[in-house]
């Protein structure tokens, strides 16, 4: 069964099912080759932290055609630290654990102070709003002929999270992103947002038109005046004409 491989071999198993490849799946995810291998060799060290996973396992999930939180689940199963169960047997001596649990606790409040310190300079990079800069499309409305259109972008810091239209996209090393969308025929609205740590929350739209028509991408040209918004032209009469 799938389900009692380990995480890696099933995840190459789905890329050979749907006749992918690595680089192709790469490409359709923006999630970069090295990253797609790692998890399929079970590399910890070349990965990086669990939020981008996640993002990058519902990427390839979605490319994949299957279900992410099957995917994801299998992959917390196999990677999560196990816990300490309520049968457990306690230490004889009870009087020094909690001699050492008060050592502890007055350690980890001298530790909580300083970090205290060192983060409320910087808290604004926590509760701050989040930078957006999306340069593909540049403009708020555009006319294209493609039915795909490549949504790019970045953000002040790689730890931001990246939505369009709702769906989590994996945030590069430098803050870059990337993410191609299909397109039907009219008008197709999409929300960019970016969240920081918090919950601070910017978002940028871009509506981008799909025009058989189209013969080149195109922003929406500016709509004529109307005649009540026109200058009147001065007219001449019989009485303008000077006379000599």
């Amino acid at each position: 069964m799938n389900e009692l491989k380990p995480f890696g071999q099933h995840l190459h198993d789905l890329i050979r099912s749907k006749n992918m490849s690595i680089q192709k799946l790469a490409d359709s995810t923006a999630v970069s080759h090295k990253y797609i291998q790692a998890l399929i060799d079970d590399n910890l060290d070349e990965l990086p932290p669990r939020p981008y996973i996640r993002g990058y396992i519902k990427s390839i999930a979605h490319a994949l055609d299957t279900d992410f939180n099957s995917l994801w689940l299998h992959y917390k199963r196999e990677h999560d630290v196990v816990q300490s169960g309520a049968e457990d047997i306690l230490p004889s001596n009870r009087f020094a654990v909690e001699h050492k649990k008060r050592i502890s606790l007055i350690l980890g409040g001298v530790v909580l102070l300083i970090l205290a310190f060192v983060i409320i300079p910087q808290l604004s990079d926590f509760f701050g709003t989040p930078s957006l800069y999306v340069s593909s499309p540049s403009q708020e409305t555009l006319v294209v002929s493609d039915n795909t259109y490549s949504i790019e972008g970045s953000t002040g810091r790689s730890s931001d999270i990246i939505s369009i239209n709702g769906t989590d996209i994996p945030v590069q090393e430098d803050g870059s992103f990337r993410m191609e969308v299909p397109l039907s025929e009219g008008a197709n609205t999409f929300n960019i947002s970016v969240t920081r740590f918090l919950g601070n929350t910017t978002t940028i739209t871009r509506t981008i038109f799909l025009s058989s028509q189209a013969t080149s991408t195109s922003p929406l040209p500016s709509p004529s005046p109307s005649p009540s918004q026109q200058t009147p032209q001065p007219s001449s009469s019989l009485e303008d004409i000077p006379t000599f």
